[in-house]
Formats: C-alpha cells, sequence, structure tokens
C-alpha cells in the first residue's frame, strides 16, 4: 500500500475531511494530491499528521512496508514467518530448509544465528561453541538490551544455548529496563511478551521456579493488548506446569485447541 492510500485510509477510518486530516499542517490542497500520490510528503509532516491523529506509526509503516522496503527485507521477514512456524510444530526439515535460506540472506546475523539454534534444538543437539561466542558478540555490542528489538528477539530465540545462570542475568535486566520506562513502542512490548513467555516454557524444561518466574508471569499477565492474548496463553500453561498443576494446565490447551490454536505447546 502507498503511503496516500494508506492515509487516505485512516482519514475515513476517523471520517475526517481533508481540511482536517491536514490539519494546518500541510496546505490541504496539497495534502489531497497527497492521497491521489500525485506530490510527495516530506518525513516531518507525514509524522506530525501521524501524531496529531492518533494513528499507531508501526502499523502504518507495516501497511505500506511491502511497498517501499527493499526485497530482501520482505523476504526476511517472511522467513522470520515461516521458520518461526515450522519450530513451534517441530518439523524439522522445514527448519533446515528455511536455515539454508536464512543463510544466504545480508545483513540478517541476528535471525541466522536464530535459525542455527532452532536446528540444533530441534536435533537435540548442543550448539556450537563459536556459534554461542557470536550470540553473546551481538548481545554485548549493543547498548542497551532492554531497549533494543533485534536483541530482544536474538536472546528469546537462542534460549537454549544458555546455562540457567546467563538465562536468569538476560531475563533479569530485560524486565528490570522494561518495567522502568515510561514508554514503551507496541514492537518492544510484543517482543518483550514472546520473551516472556518462551523464558517460562525454559523455566518449565529445566525445572526453574524462583522469584523472577514469579516477577515475569506478572509483567505477562498484567499485558493489556488483545493481540498478546496467546502469548498470556502459553505463559500460563507453562506457568502452571512449572507449578505443578498439570489439570489446569490441560484445561487452558484444550479451551485453546477449541478455538483452532493447534501450535500451543504443552510438556
Amino acid at each position: 500500500m502507498k503511503i496516500g492510500k494508506a492515509l487516505k485510509e485512516e482519514r475515513l477510518k476517523r471520517n475526517l475531511s481533508i481540511r482536517k486530516m491536514a490539519a494546518e499542517i500541510i496546505d490541504p490542497s496539497f495534502y489531497a494530491k497527497v492521497e491521489k500520490e500525485d506530490r510527495h510528503i516530506g518525513a516531518d509532516p507525514l509524522i506530525r499528521i501521524l501524531f496529531k491523529h492518533d494513528i499507531d506509526i508501526d502499523g502504518f509503516f507495516q501497511k505500506i512496508k511491502v511497498d517501499y522496503a527493499s526485497d530482501e527485507t520482505i523476504k526476511k521477514e517472511k522467513l522470520t514467518k515461516k521458520i518461526k512456524k515450522s519450530f513451534n510444530t517441530g518439523n524439522l526439515a522445514q527448519v533446515r530448509a528455511f536455515k539454508r535460506e536464512i543463510l544466504k540472506l545480508n545483513d540478517a546475523k541476528v535471525l541466522q544465528l536464530s535459525a542455527i539454534v532452532a536446528e540444533k534444538y530441534l536435533e537435540n543437539r548442543k550448539v556450537e561453541s563459536v556459534v554461542v561466542s557470536e550470540i553473546y558478540h551481538e548481545l554485548d555490542r549493543l547498548d542497551d538490551l532492554g531497549e533494543n528489538i533485534d536483541a530482544i528477539r536474538l536472546f528469546s530465540n537462542t534460549l537454549p544455548v544458555y546455562t540457567d545462570e546467563q538465562l536468569n542475568f538476560f531475563m533479569k535486566e530485560i524486565l528490570i529496563k522494561a518495567e522502568k520506562r515510561d514508554e514503551i513502542t507496541e514492537k518492544e512490548e510484543e517482543q518483550i511478551v514472546i520473551l516472556c513467555s518462551n523464558y517460562l516454557h525454559a523455566c518449565y524444561e529445566r525445572h526453574i521456579n524462583n522469584q523472577l518466574v514469579r516477577n515475569v508471569y506478572s509483567y505477562l499477565k498484567n499485558t493489556n493488548k488483545i493481540h498478546f492474548m496467546i502469548y498470556k496463553c502459553a505463559g500460563e500453561i507453562d506457568k502452571n506446569l512449572i507449578d505443578g498443576n498439570q489439570k489446569q494446565a490441560k484445561k487452558i490447551k484444550s479451551q485453546l485447541l477449541a478455538l483452532g490454536y493447534e501450535e500451543v505447546r504443552l510438556g
């Protein structure tokens, strides 16, 4: 979707006239031409219009990504979704196939390391020390682990390579930073929610039940966006398993299966 079409869609959704949408930020006649793709709008007025009408910036740019992002970026995003689905369903053959494609990408180090770990995890084999060192390098070179989406995603996707001590250390650092922030973008929050869910599952597998588990569960439970619900439910299953409440965990899973969620894990 082009910028003009996306703006028009947001304007009509709010039942605004062209003049009100332009909001004295740019000339209404110029804005009308932007919607028709006869003129290009600069970054500054575009962002000001989005803020003025409380339009979700991440969501807006997600709409227009296909028309403006590079082919490599689109391919990377598609492969990320595909390998995630294959990993969640335990399809080793697909994970291997997608990993081979991912290793051919440029500027995709985080995704490549995640793919390597995913394959090793399904093979039930140890990750080579050189790969672990590369993961640590990626994490260490980032200034603020708690505010960097790629760092959070990398940690979330490579939990199996960490010792219990390392796992808890990084999780605690991210959680502290997340809770201290006054504002957090939806993308950052989504990655932290996914991480919390993955961490609880790792703790179930490792028989870890400590205060950090309870803090992570509390953070996950307090998220209120509806599209995070599946991660909250997965976390709820794992927390019940950690606490030894198998009956409640199975009950939640059966409810999700009845709603069509076939990929929900249960140990």
